[in-house]
């Protein structure tokens, strides 16, 4: 069974968020029906360093994120860096029903399917996509591990100045759209100082 890891995390702005030890939480993970289920838990969580919830709340805004499986990893870091997810979104939650002790339990109907109450997405579940890492790959792989020596080769087989120069041309404009793509994806991540 996948196992999940819930990590309490504090961003700001267009920034990757950072693990916090500040908030505790309980996770419950399932399989049930083919049907992955977390029942998570939070404690001691209604407010923190730059942010809050409001427990009275018929509407609380949230969001979520998943992947990407980690294959150096056995998954239960909560401090764990990732770069990129592998699908996310952002759903409302009624906070006047999930703000109860006992904590509310899931309930199944009848069709043994999980019933949904008090919360709903916002939006759809996104499926996220690193095209800047496959793009800087490609591009640079193909201009320095082919047009640079077929250019060099044209040079002394043909002796065709001009054939030489137009594929050392397009080879540096694929290393200067390789360059912007290892710029682009440089600002996408956070570089954390340890």
């Amino acid at each position: 069974m996948i196992g999940a890891t819930i990590s309490t995390r504090i961003g700001t702005g267009h920034n990757e968020p950072t693990y916090t030890s500040t908030i505790v939480s309980d996770v419950v993970a399932t399989n049930t029906n083919g049907s992955y289920v977390i029942d998570a838990y939070c404690r001691n969580c209604s407010s923190w360093n730059g942010g809050s919830l409001d427990l009275l709340a018929d509407s609380q805004p949230f969001i979520f994120a998943f992947g990407p499986t980690r294959k150096d990893s056995d998954g239960q870091s909560q401090t764990a860096t990732i770069s990129r997810h592998s699908m996310y979104g952002s759903f409302v939650m009624n906070m006047t029903q999930a703000n109860t002790a006992p904590e509310p339990v899931p309930s199944l109907d009848e069709d043994g399917i999980y019933s949904n109450s008090g919360a709903h997405l916002t939006g759809s579940i996104t499926q996220d996509h690193d095209w800047g890492c496959i793009i800087h790959a490609v591009v640079m792989c193909v201009a320095f591990a082919l047009l640079y020596p077929i250019g060099a080769l044209l040079l002394r087989a043909c002796e065709s100045v001009k054939l030489h120069g137009r594929v050392q041309t397009l080879a540096t404009i694929l290393v200067v759209v390789g360059a912007g793509s290892g710029v682009y994806i440089s600002l996408e991540y956070n570089v954390v100082s340890i």
